[in-house]
């Protein structure tokens, strides 16, 4: 007879909640023919899918509404037109921002960044049919520096989108997956060697099948009822499916932690300010 497992991850403020069978030797049942091969595509599919859960999770470890989201793009008289070069100008201007941090006196192992990188292809003009590349990044903010003096750090041309990282508005997901999207290389993203990892909790024998079946059918858009079962933590999405093969039913629910908004936005003011005095 399976069994229930619960399985917490908790990555930062967001919370998510699976549920899934296992059978008697606590093994999570297949939810396709044993003999069922896969697809070169349907792999790729599934891998993609693993890699963004991946990063979502990462990025929310790690990165939180006193952190900032950035863009870092080319003009096209600086586009270095090659992945390679691109890669290595990125490189170069976390080490800036390193050296920044260290003669400000601040702690460096404390410095994370995770990152995209995205290519446009020129259609039109002398550089027709070559590329142009941006950065999307995720970035420890500091109060002792400036979105001003991180521009000043990108010589190629524009000076870069800065924005305090807002999960709130859009959510804790968006920012991480939209950044996955039309990226170069063959990694999705990349990000400093001292990321902490989320924590994984797994309950068994909490919930019984007929529940879980119940929640399936009737608790997915269930605000009130989540937010109740997980008072810290605000509704942010649910979804649950039945599985034809094994007869089981699935389901995971994202939460993310409550906060006082306002002092979110008080923050957000003082950095304006200092980047006007500076």
């Amino acid at each position: 007879m399976a069994k229930i497992r619960k399985r917490i991850i908790k990555a930062g403020k967001m919370l998510e909640v699976n549920y899934f069978p296992t059978n008697s030797r606590g093994q999570r049942i297949s939810e396709h023919p044993v003999k069922t091969k896969k697809t070169k595509k349907q792999m790729d599919e599934e891998n993609k899918r693993k890699a963004i859960k991946n990063f979502v999770r990462l990025v929310n470890t790690n990165f939180d509404e006193n952190d900032y989201y950035m863009t870092l793009t080319y003009a096209d008289e600086f586009a270095p037109l090659e992945f390679e070069k691109a890669e290595k100008d990125f490189t170069n201007y976390i080490r800036r921002v390193k050296y920044l941090w260290k003669k400000k006196g601040l702690n460096v192992k404390k410095f994370k960044y995770a990152y995209t990188t995205q290519v446009v292809n020129y259609k039109t003009g002398i550089n027709a049919g070559k590329s142009n590349y941006h950065f999307h990044l995720f970035m420890t903010a500091n109060d002792e520096i400036t979105t001003r003096e991180l521009r000043e750090l990108w010589p190629y041309g524009t000076k870069g989108n800065i924005h305090e990282y807002d999960p709130y508005s859009f959510g804790p997901e968006a920012a991480a997956k939209y950044m996955t999207r039309e990226h170069a290389g063959k990694r999705k993203f990349k990000c400093s060697k001292n990321m902490s990892k989320p924590v994984i909790e797994d309950k068994d024998g909490q919930i019984s099948e007929s529940k879980l079946c119940e929640m399936g059918k009737n608790r997915v858009d269930d605000r009130a009822y989540w937010e109740k079962k997980y008072p810290a933590y605000n509704f942010v999405r649910c979804e649950s499916y039945f599985n034809e093969y094994n007869c089981h039913w699935y389901m995971t629910v994202i939460m993310y932690k409550q906060t006082k908004k306002s002092s979110y936005y008080e923050r957000a003011r003082k950095r304006a300010e200092a980047n006007l005095n500076r």
